[in-house]
């Protein structure tokens, strides 16, 4: 909860309307915060919550956004914390922003500007420039763990594919086709925005 902490600090010094549960609140303070948060005529807009204490039984219908600040190591914590806003009198979008860590890589006319300044561009961080960004820790497990399950579920579905009756081009083209899909998720980029994109 210390990000909470810092987090509520940060909406005091905003002078910010929020509520905040986490796993200390009482059940009574907890069933207050709900109420006033989904009040129509609140001036309340933003709900602090630990994901854990997100997941339980929370009714948050009136959120039209979910910003997730620490991700858990768990998706499915994660997906009950978002489900909380997409409850039934969910009238509007529900949009999903997870903020994780990334190095955001030198543009090439940051490099360029460096250069003519008399500076030194790393030649290990150029050639690892290739990409954009690079994705964060949490967001690489995500990533294998979501390839994981549909890695189980296409083995799962093609179990039994390759029977005798199966022809030789048969097996090719699947084969193919597999190999083609594990090339495309190799090549994901994790494009996310940079810290100027986000703050504008």
């Amino acid at each position: 909860t210390k990000l909470l902490d810092i987090l509520e600090e940060y909406l005091q010094w905003r002078r910010l309307v929020y509520r905040r549960i986490d796993g200390t609140t009482s059940l009574e303070d907890r069933e207050s915060a709900i109420v006033d948060f989904n009040d129509p005529d609140t001036d309340c807009f933003i709900f602090l919550l630990s994901i854990r204490a997100a997941g339980r039984g929370l009714n948050l219908q009136t959120a039209d956004t979910v910003v997730i600040y620490d991700p858990d190591p768990n998706p499915k914590n994660e997906e009950q914390a978002v489900a909380r806003a997409h409850r039934i009198g969910q009238t509007r979008e529900v949009k999903v922003i997870y903020m994780e860590a990334v190095v955001e890589k030198i543009s090439s006319h940051q490099k360029e500007d460096e250069l003519r300044s008399g500076g030194s561009v790393d030649l290990e961080d150029d050639m690892a420039g290739k990409d954009r960004y690079i994705g964060s820790i949490e967001g690489l497990i995500r990533n294998n763990i979501q390839q994981y399950k549909i890695d189980m579920a296409d083995e799962v579905i093609n179990a039994g594919r390759f029977d005798q009756r199966t022809t030789h081009e048969e097996r090719r083209m699947t084969l193919e086709t597999l190999l083609h899909d594990e090339e495309r998720y190799q090549e994901t980029v994790h494009d996310v925005p940079s810290l100027h994109e986000v703050n504008r």
